[in-house]
């Protein structure tokens, strides 16, 4: 079925809209000396909130490359000709109502010891992960290796207001081993880390998948393995709610013979009674148990357990969703996607920013002022609605162009509401 409104239409209504948007920068890093910045932490330093910092394909994954973002309402992106890699970040200190996004980069540490790989703290505005892939940096040898120095989680978000990740791969770290290494004999193992740590915040995952690292294997028979770590893991006074997901424990180490110690990780993990996870068509997964020394397996994991009471409800019905090809610049082609149920009614309202409200049937992402509803019609058959689009931005006279949008979907039982979606538009001279 062809939608009620043809995207070409947006640029007319956004520019008669009160959500006007304000002039960005753009600002290039280049690893090769084509840009403004050789380095990411450089392009941040002097970047002014609402502007957009573009890295060109390349590695900037060395460890002396961590970037800390502190009080920036910014946008990071990787450029779609290529993979950005990157090692670490942290963000924190972001005061309401700015936004941070981040899109289309991969962390992946080369080495043990880069630090954690993505950490959201102390932030009251809010943040936005989109399309990327999260890796925790591998566990490390200690002192004398008489104990292991524990992998990251794939992202950690601590004491933040909101942090949402759309369409994201998240991996704990993998723990350490035992055996003989560069910095010498290594006799204890290290646990992995968890996919995804929350502590005192809210947070929303989309079209995710969230994975438990596995534990650090003992080839000598020295310590025993360590267990799995767990895929989400929960701490105090936290709220998350998970539309699509999977969520799956990491496999237990190797070796040894009991097989409590190589045990599988837990998929979600609730630590703190005053805690909650909302699961909307999602799917967590035991880890696996890993092989003892006779052979035999150890211990699964459990996919989900609450040991202090926390609740873990889930949501009755499909996730629903919301996609936009980018960045793109403009004159580029995009696809605006839908995801809901045949005969539902897809309504798309805009922002300019975004917010937090957490409501029973999903969570509302747009600030006031909100633009809409734009009527996309009622869903197929196949349950997937696909509006191809271009844009220019020349009526804007900016260098780029980037809102917020997200679907309210009218069903039998009331309206749900659709993961958020970034519109991010780029000059064609970038």
């Amino acid at each position: 079925m062809k939608p009620a409104v043809h995207f070409s239409l947006l640029a007319a209504f956004i520019s008669l809209s009160v959500i006007h948007p304000a002039a960005a920068g753009v600002l290039v890093v280049d690893a090769a000396g084509n840009g403004d910045h050789l380095t990411v932490q450089q392009a941040v330093d002097v970047a002014q909130d609402l502007d957009v910092i573009l890295i060109r394909p390349g590695d900037y994954s060395a460890a002396a490359q961590a970037i800390c973002v502190v009080d920036k309402g910014v946008t990071i992106l990787g450029d779609t000709s290529g993979t950005v890699l990157l090692a670490s970040m942290k963000v924190r200190d972001l005061s309401s109502p700015k936004n941070f996004v981040l899109r289309n980069v991969t962390f992946d540490a080369p080495e043990a010891g880069a630090g954690d790989t993505l950490v959201f703290e102390d932030n009251l505005g809010h943040a936005l992960v989109e399309d990327c892939v999260l890796r925790g940096t591998p566990g490390q040898q200690g002192p004398f290796g008489q104990f292991a120095i524990p992998a990251s989680p794939g992202a950690t978000v601590d004491t933040c207001w909101s942090v949402t990740f759309l369409r994201c791969t998240i991996e704990g770290g993998v723990g350490q081993d035992t055996g003989v290494f560069g910095g010498g004999p290594q006799t204890a193992t290290g646990p992995g880390g968890c996919g995804l740590f929350v502590d005192a915040s809210y947070v929303s995952c989309y079209d995710s998948e969230i994975v438990g690292g596995k534990g650090g294997s003992d080839a000598y028979s020295l310590s025993g393995p360590n267990p799995g770590s767990a895929g989400l893991d929960v701490d105090r006074f936290s709220c998350v709610v998970l539309g699509g997901c999977s969520t799956t424990g990491g496999a237990g180490g190797d070796g040894g013979l009991d097989p409590a110690q190589a045990a599988g990780g837990t998929g979600i993990l609730v630590r703190d009674a005053a805690t909650e996870v909302r699961l909307a068509q999602h799917v967590a997964v035991a880890g696996a148990g890993g092989i003892l020394d006779d052979l035999s397996v150890g211990l699964t994991g459990v996919p989900q357990a609450t040991p202090a009471g926390g609740l873990i409800t889930a949501l009755a019905g499909p996730s629903r969703s919301l996609s936009i090809t980018g960045p793109l610049r403009e004159f580029e082609n995009g696809t605006l996607s839908l995801t809901g149920q045949p005969g539902e009614l897809a309504l798309v309202y805009l922002s300019a920013d975004l917010d937090y409200l957490l409501l029973n049937h999903g969570v509302l992402f747009l600030r006031i002022p909100r633009v809409g509803p734009i009527n996309f019609g009622t869903f197929p058959a196949s349950g997937r609605i696909d509006v191809p689009f271009s844009f220019d931005l020349a009526p804007f006279a900016v260098d780029s162009l980037q809102l917020f949008f997200q679907c309210f979907v009218a069903t039998s039982n009331g309206v749900r509401l659709t993961s958020p979606a970034t519109f991010l538009i780029l000059d064609d001279g970038f």
